[in-house]
Formats: C-alpha cells, sequence, structure tokens
C-alpha cells in the first residue's frame, strides 16, 4: 500500500510541476502589465515635480520683469516632447550625431512654438516667417530684450529638464534628490517674495502638487522595492546630531538677534575703551620701532646739472650697443617660439576635432533588456486599458447595486450573494439557488435560518409567481439587519466548515 501511494505521489509530482510552470506563464503577462503600469505612474509623478518647480521659478522671473505669464501648455509640451524623444532613440543604437540633430530639432519646435505664444497671441500663422522677423528683427529696449532672453532659457531648460528626466534613473535616492531640490527652490522663492520680491501667487499655487507628484512619486518608488529602509552602517546617528545641530543653530541665531543692540553697545564701549588705553602705547613705543625697521631710506637728489662724477656712491652701467646679430638672433627666437606654440595649437585643435567627430560618429549602446520604445508603448497601453476596465467594471456594480430592482426579494438575493462572494463561497454557475442557500448554511450555521428565509422568499417570488406579504417583508427586514451584524463581520472570516 505505502508503494502504491509513493507511486501515485511520484506521478502526481510531475503534473502539479507542470500545472506551477503553467501559472507562472499565465501570471507573467500580468506582472509585465502591473510593472508597466507602476512605472508609467512613477514616470508622470516624476515628471510633475520637475513641472511644478521650473514653472514656479519661470513664473517668477516673469512677474519680476512685470510681463505677461510664461505659457504654461507650451512648457509642458516642451517637456514631454523631449522625454518621448528621449525615450524613442534610447537603447536603439544610433549615432550620436543623430540623436543630437533629432534633440536640436525637437528644442527648436519648443523655443519657436514658446516664442510664438508669449509674443505673437496666435495674430499671425505660426509657419509665417513675419512674426519670427518681428520678434528677433525690431529694435527693442534693454527690458523686452532681457524678457526674450528669459523666454528663450526657460524654454531650453524646460525642454532639457524632459530629457533629464529619462536620463536619470527614477529609484528613490534619485527621487528623495529631486524632492529636496524642489523644496529648498520653494522655500527660496517664498523667502524672496516675504522680503524684497514682488508677490508670486505662482509659488504658493505649485507647492501643493509639487508635493502630491512627490509623495505619490515617493510611494510607487519605495514599493517597487528600491528604498532602503534601515539605516546604513555607521550612519545611525548621523539624523539625530543633525537635528541638534540645526537646533543649536536656530537657537544661537535667535539669541543673536535678539540682544544685538545690547550687543552693539558693548562692542562700541569696548572699542572706546580699546582706543583709550592703546592710543599713547601705540603712538610712544610701536609706531618709533616700525618706522625704525620697515621706514623708507633718505634718497639722495639729482644735481641739478646732472654730472655724478664728484659721487662716488652712483654707479652708472656701461652703454652696450645692441649688435645686428643679437637683433637677428632676438627676432628668431620669437618666430621660433611663436610658431613651437602654433603648432601645438594646431595639433591641440585636431586632436580635439579628431575625438569630436569619433564622439559624433559613435553609436549610443543598444539595450539588452526590454526597453524599446514600442514594446514600452504597448505595455503602457495595455496597463491603461486593464485600468479602464476595471474602472468601468466597479462603476457597473456601483450602478447595479444602487438602481431600483423589480422587489425587496430579488435586492436581498443579490445582497446574500455579495455576501456569500466575499466570505469566499461564491455561487457556481451550476448550482440553483436553493443548492447554494444549502452549502452557504452549511458553512454557516449561525446565519442559516436567515438564508433558507432569504432563498424560499426568493423561489416562491421568481419561479413560483407568489408575491410576498407584510409578514414576510418585515422577515426580510430582520434578517438584513441580522447580516448588517458588527459581529457577524468576523464571523464570516471563520466559517465551521460544512455540517453532515
Amino acid at each position: 500500500m505505502n508503494r502504491d501511494k509513493k507511486r501515485g505521489q511520484d506521478v502526481r509530482a510531475p503534473f502539479s510541476r507542470r500545472q506551477e510552470q503553467v501559472k507562472l506563464k499565465q501570471q507573467e503577462p500580468d506582472h509585465k502589465i502591473r510593472s508597466a503600469y507602476v512605472s508609467f505612474m512613477l514616470l508622470l509623478a516624476a515628471g510633475g515635480m520637475e513641472l511644478c518647480w521650473l514653472y514656479a521659478v519661470a513664473a517668477f522671473f516673469m512677474t519680476i520683469t512685470n510681463s505677461a505669464p510664461f505659457p504654461y501648455i507650451q512648457a509642458v509640451g516642451a517637456f514631454w516632447l523631449a522625454a518621448v524623444l528621449t525615450l524613442m532613440t534610447r537603447g536603439l543604437g544610433w549615432r550620436v550625431f543623430q540623436t543630437l540633430l533629432l534633440h536640436l530639432a525637437g528644442l527648436a519646435v519648443a523655443v519657436l512654438r514658446i516664442l510664438y505664444v508669449f509674443f505673437v497671441h496666435g495674430t499671425a500663422p505660426f509657419f509665417d516667417k513675419v512674426w519670427l522677423l518681428g520678434v528677433f528683427g525690431n529694435p527693442k529696449k534693454p527690458m523686452e530684450t532681457f524678457i526674450l532672453f528669459v523666454v528663450i532659457i526657460f524654454s531650453a531648460a524646460f525642454y532639457f529638464a524632459g530629457v533629464a528626466l529619462i536620463r536619470r534613473p527614477n529609484v528613490y535616492l534619485s527621487i528623495t534628490r529631486r524632492l529636496d531640490l524642489g523644496i529648498g527652490i520653494f522655500i527660496l522663492l517664498l523667502l524672496v517674495n516675504a522680503g524684497i520680491g514682488p508677490s508670486n501667487p505662482a509659488a504658493m499655487f505649485f507647492l501643493f502638487p509639487f508635493f502630491f507628484f512627490s509623495m505619490l512619486a515617493l510611494a510607487l518608488a519605495r514599493n517597487r522595492g528600491e528604498g532602503k529602509k534601515e539605516y546604513l552602517p555607521g550612519q545611525r546617528w548621523v539624523g539625530l546630531v543633525l537635528t541638534f545641530s540645526i537646533a543649536v543653530l536656530i537657537f544661537a541665531v535667535g539669541a543673536i538677534l535678539l540682544f544685538l543692540p545690547y550687543l552693539t553697545v558693548a562692542a562700541e564701549t569696548g572699542l572706546t575703551l580699546l582706543k583709550w588705553v592703546f592710543t599713547p602705547f601705540f603712538y610712544s613705543f610701536l609706531l618709533p620701532i616700525l618706522k625704525f625697521m620697515f621706514g623708507a631710506r633718505p634718497v639722495r637728489s639729482i644735481p641739478e646739472t646732472g654730472d655724478f662724477s664728484d659721487d662716488s656712491s652712483v654707479l652708472m652701467p656701461d652703454s652696450v650697443p645692441e649688435s645686428f646679430w643679437g637683433e637677428i638672433f632676438a627676432k628668431l627666437l620669437g618666430l621660433g617660439i611663436s610658431g613651437l606654440v602654433g603648432i601645438v595649437l594646431l595639433i591641440a585643435a585636431g586632436w580635439g576635432i579628431r575625438c569630436l567627430f569619433r564622439w559624433l560618429l559613435s553609436r549610443t549602446p543598444k539595450s539588452r533588456e526590454h526597453r524599446d520604445f514600442w514594446k514600452q508603448v504597448v505595455l503602457w497601453f495595455a496597463a491603461v486599458r486593464r485600468c479602464r476596465e476595471r474602472l468601468l467594471s466597479f462603476i457597473r456594480k456601483i450602478a447595479a447595486y444602487s438602481a431600483p430592482e423589480g422587489s425587496e426579494a430579488v435586492r436581498m438575493y443579490k445582497r446574500l450573494l455579495t455576501w456569500g462572494r466575499s466570505c469566499g463561497f461564491p455561487c457556481l454557475l451550476f448550482e440553483t439557488p436553493q443548492e447554494y442557500g444549502l452549502r452557504l448554511g452549511s458553512y454557516f450555521p449561525a446565519v442559516k435560518a436567515e438564508i433558507e428565509l432569504i432563498i424560499s422568499i426568493f423561489n416562491r417570488e421568481i419561479y413560483g409567481g407568489i408575491p410576498m406579504d407584510e409578514r414576510q417583508s418585515a422577515s426580510l427586514r430582520r434578517a438584513r439587519q441580522k447580516f448588517s451584524n458588527p459581529l457577524l463581520w468576523f464571523l464570516r472570516f471563520m466559517p465551521k466548515g460544512p455540517i453532515n
């Protein structure tokens, strides 16, 4: 008998392993779609972080120049255009100059579109050269030139921020660094606004979306398992020391600001006392010593006749006339040094041009992982489609639950089906209501009578065509109250098993 049992286990083992392999293969597409959905949401959240603080800085400069607001839609478009182009070219093995030309074309489109919206306001066609000549050709005041320069700089900044978003790994540590940078920029903007700067409502308007996108990005990055939840070795007390240092610094600054008038008076009094004590000592003792040690020696005056023959202390150098060969040697030496420097510069320029062309003609590395842009897009669309299907299914369930039914017996039976499904015992396709009620009542004897009552009234009304009376309606209401009992909520997770 033991041999038969072992033989049966040996036969079932390969079959169970095959079932597990089939189940893993079925779960693999779901895992890919779920991973693509998380990466897509993480990319959107990280991009939202960058856009918030960058646009707050651009709005601040537009405010201090007293000009029109920076085009928000076009700035977002430039940012995501750069991100999409970087995704398209990453891992394809293109040459560097091809990638640069593509990004230069994208940068030109983004900058020209922002200039068109900012200066022209749609009064002329975009592909007309008249507005471009008007923006760059007409003479402008210094402030208008500065505004044009600021708009171009921030247009390029939005584009390069999109490129950096894709090139930078969206891991937990990177997102925390960008969060720190954004918080520092917002604090600086708020301090400037509160101090000497003009009112800039964009800083406060984009502060709350910045924290929303930041928290979402941090949560998604941590859920991907990229965040470290323990302290690094030897760094456990760093946070405590930094907190104590900051507290001491804040206390010292506050104390200095509080006692600043008294400290100023004490400093002036000490300076006066020091002058009263040190001045006699300086003029009577130190000053003569310093004059003797470092003072200038007396200079003999030049005689009016210019004759130094009687003065033996003056030595005149012999006048040596420059020779012809000396001049030629000096010129040849200067030409040689200039030629040597020119040759060195030519060699350096040639080597630099060679390295530049070698870099431009080199290929970007091909990715061995599944980083192809179109495959990623397909996974993203699959994730969006799955989210859409789940949302529609949820809406249908809510609509079906809230829609008025024909009778109270039908509504109560649907609630019983929902309750049984949440307990882990859904109604099978081949089961009749009576069979399902018997099976559910065998697992939950505490509500067996109520289950049988609901099934009986439902069968009488649906299949028998006998409407329920007031007594049965009251019984259904009591059964519904018992199903809504909070104590039964814990009992539903602990079924006692079928009763034989």
